[in-house]
């Protein structure tokens, strides 16, 4: 399992709007196959600024959404918020 994590920063004015717009939109990314989980996180100390965590089976189911039909459902009213500041990256648990 990978989790995808993305930083993403919206004016802080636009802040509940986009909030919003992300509770309204989520349903296209949690129908895909290979998805797990999301969490749409709010920082405290900086305004607009949020954190989108997403479990995925992998990178490649990830990928599949991105290639497939329902990600501009998605990524197009995201990218009425999202500045281009904003990047995402993939982790994995290291065990201990």
């Amino acid at each position: 399992m990978v989790r995808e994590i993305c930083i993403l920063m919206v004016e802080s004015a636009q802040a509940k709007e986009f909030e919003k717009m992300h509770t309204d939109v989520v349903g296209v990314l949690r129908r895909q196959p290979g998805y797990h989980s999301d969490k749409l996180l709010a920082a405290r100390e900086v305004p607009g600024q949020y954190v989108l965590i997403v479990e995925w089976d992998s990178v490649e189911a990830h990928q599949k959404f991105i290639d497939s039909n329902d990600y501009p459902l998605m990524s197009g009213p995201y990218g009425k918020f999202v500045k281009d500041s904003s990047f995402a990256h993939y982790t994995s648990v290291v065990e201990s």
